[in-house]
């Protein structure tokens, strides 16, 4: 069995709690971790953190961006879908998923995804106006999340003939998240992203201080490197490749959710190469944002990626929660 450890708080609990139970059952043996990453980026050096605190046989695969910019075309035909953050977070999945199939003997591969949708912890839930809109957008978000993350995650695994396991959907957890009140589960209530499911084990020693309240990192995002952010090397490397009249054109070529970037434009192009354009109704729309800084539903296309909202950067609106010290309930 595998783990795919971002160093997130999700994946890091996922492995944490089984290397525990492993541990209790005596056993005998580490749990296998995997991070991917380019360079030294920030998943990369937090998933080693977790890995020597729970004593795991932890792999580091690295790509460089070309690496990650070859294997688009084929994401794209594994993952059946044009949606352009379900395609960036894709390509990390995708090739760490292909060295456990291809290098290990590893058949099982348990993943962290689930709680930002069900605990409300995506960075623009800082922006949510009140707890009735909050949950009100988790129980969307939740409800569709089998044409995005899910699927990204389904798909990326089974691609290399492995079976992929999502323990933090389980049915008990997300009711029992949800009988929080959803004030109460709001970012701003305890200036801290999903603060009951950190809250849960804080003090347990099963997770360090630094990970267990670390700020939430998108996945693209936590794969790239300091000098560039993944969306950017992608945008970047499809500015030549999609022309200024094609895109004004792409209302007429596809009606469907009209590409509204390069970017998009081409991962559409590539789709509908593969399946057809009869087939661009597989999934409702692009993955977006709920809510402006305004606490207003977005009505326009906004890049997906988390480093685009102000919240990313702005520590004053975002405080870093002091993890010897958190925030009393």
């Amino acid at each position: 069995m595998a783990f795919l450890l971002s160093g997130g708080v999700d994946s890091s609990l996922v492995a944490a709690l089984a290397s525990k139970a492993l541990a209790a059952k005596e056993l005998g043996k580490p749990i296998r971790t995997f991070c991917c990453g380019m360079s030294e980026g920030t998943d990369l050096k937090f998933a080693r953190k977790v890995a020597e605190h729970i004593g795991s046989l932890h792999t580091e695969v690295f790509f460089t961006p070309q690496e990650g910019l070859d294997a688009i075309p084929d994401v794209i035909r594994t993952i059946e879908s044009w949606d352009t953050t379900t395609i960036r977070a894709s390509v990390g999945q995708y090739l760490v998923s292909k060295y456990i199939g291809t290098q290990t003997d590893c058949k099982v591969v348990m993943v962290g995804e689930g709680p930002d949708e069900v605990c409300s912890s995506y960075l623009f839930n800082w922006y949510a106006p009140n707890g009735a809109a909050l949950d009100k957008c988790a129980k969307d978000y939740v409800k569709k999340i089998h044409y995005y993350d899910v699927k990204r995650a389904d798909r990326c695994i089974a691609r290399w003939g492995l079976e992929g396991r999502v323990p933090l959907l389980d049915p008990e957890f997300i009711k029992s998240y949800w009988e929080i009140p959803a004030e109460e589960r709001m970012p701003t209530y305890h200036q801290m992203e999903k603060w009951w499911l950190r809250e849960a084990f804080n003090g347990t020693g099963l997770l360090p201080d630094e990970v267990l309240w670390r700020k939430k990192e998108a996945m693209s995002d936590g794969i790239s490197s300091k000098e560039k952010s993944w969306f950017q090397i992608i945008q970047e490397y499809v500015e030549d490749k999609v022309s200024d009249a094609a895109m004004e054109y792409a209302p007429i070529m596809y009606p469907y959710c009209t590409p509204p970037t390069k970017e998009a434009y081409w991962y559409r192009t590539l789709f509908c190469e593969f399946f057809g354009e009869n087939r661009q109704k597989v999934i409702p729309g692009f993955w977006q944002v709920r809510w402006g800084e305004d606490g207003k539903e977005l009505t326009h296309y906004t890049d997906p990626s988390a480093r685009t909202l102000s919240i990313y950067q702005d520590v004053s609106t975002n405080p870093s929660v002091d993890a010897a010290n958190p925030i009393d309930s």
